[in-house]
């Protein structure tokens, strides 16, 4: 994610000096006496506080050095460390908000169901784009091993609800009553979902591997596979992170094995129950 406005964005071309009144911000913020090199852990340490309290990002981080390096041993270096917040949605402003999750293996059919709901005129969060986004920030091209590599990283990092946390505010900001998730993965995520989002409802698709496979196969984007071995590592990288759990556990199951036409009845079937449309 980039925070530069387009002012920032030119004036990192043009190198040029200017002035300027910058506004009030509250901010969540620590000292840090040690390395430079240790700053990245602080900064992860400032934002989940800001998570688990009930803020959000605002901004882009800073740091002020109170130090200057090279002139104080490493270890005695002082920094002050910097994330601009702004109040999460309250909880009870999310009341009667319906969140939709979906989940399945890769080439189920979510993304045909995310395409019906997107239809009705209600958005979809898809968290195999917060990996993405990540892939792209760290600089890695898209591809099923790198994307899954990133996905368990991060989950390591930052604990195996890190995705779901990252799409809490995507959810809050939207402005319809009806919201689906497209991508869950593990019981966490779920529990992370019902800690906002009271209304939450699992939906899980299922179809045969040989199905699955061939949808992939056909669709042939940059992060599917294209052999059989592949495909099976992917499958088994997805249990692992517990897809399997929250499959067996989900509110409503629909088995994809027939025509897109079929699915859409029964995707149209379980909506009306859960939205009354």
């Amino acid at each position: 994610m980039s925070w530069a406005p387009e002012e920032v964005l030119v004036m990192a071309k043009t190198k040029e000096v200017r002035t300027k009144i910058t506004k009030p911000q509250l901010v969540v913020y620590t000292v840090h006496k040690g390395p430079y090199s240790q700053l990245g852990e602080v900064f992860k340490k400032v934002a989940k506080w800001a998570y688990e309290n009930g803020y959000e990002a605002a901004g882009p981080p800073t740091s002020i050095y109170y130090s200057e390096a090279g002139s104080v041993p490493e270890d005695d270096l002082i920094t002050e460390v910097q994330i601009p917040i702004r109040k999460l949605h309250s909880d009870e402003t999310m009341k009667g908000k319906v969140v939709i999750g979906v989940a399945g293996m890769p080439g189920a059919g979510k993304a045909t169901v995310r395409r019906i709901v997107q239809r009705m005129g209600y958005p979809a969060v898809i968290m195999g784009d917060m990996v993405r986004e990540e892939a792209k920030r760290r600089g890695l091209e898209p591809t099923p091993e790198n994307l899954g590599q990133i996905m368990l990283r991060l989950r390591e990092e930052e604990g195996p609800a890190v995705v779901a946390k990252r799409c809490v505010p995507k959810i809050m900001e939207a402005r319809e009553d009806v919201v689906l998730i497209d991508g869950i993965r593990s019981l966490q995520e779920v529990e992370e979902y019902k800690r906002h989002f009271p209304d939450f409802t699992l939906i899980a698709i299922h179809a045969s591997p040989e199905k699955r496979f061939q949808r992939l196969f056909q669709r042939g984007r940059s992060d599917d596979p294209r052999t059989w071995e592949t495909f099976l590592e992917r499958d088994r990288r997805e249990l692992s992170v517990g897809l399997g759990d929250i499959i067996a556990q989900a509110d409503h199951t629909i088995v994809n094995e027939g025509t897109k036409e079929r699915l859409e009845e029964k995707v149209q079937r379980i909506l009306k129950e859960l939205i009354g449309k």
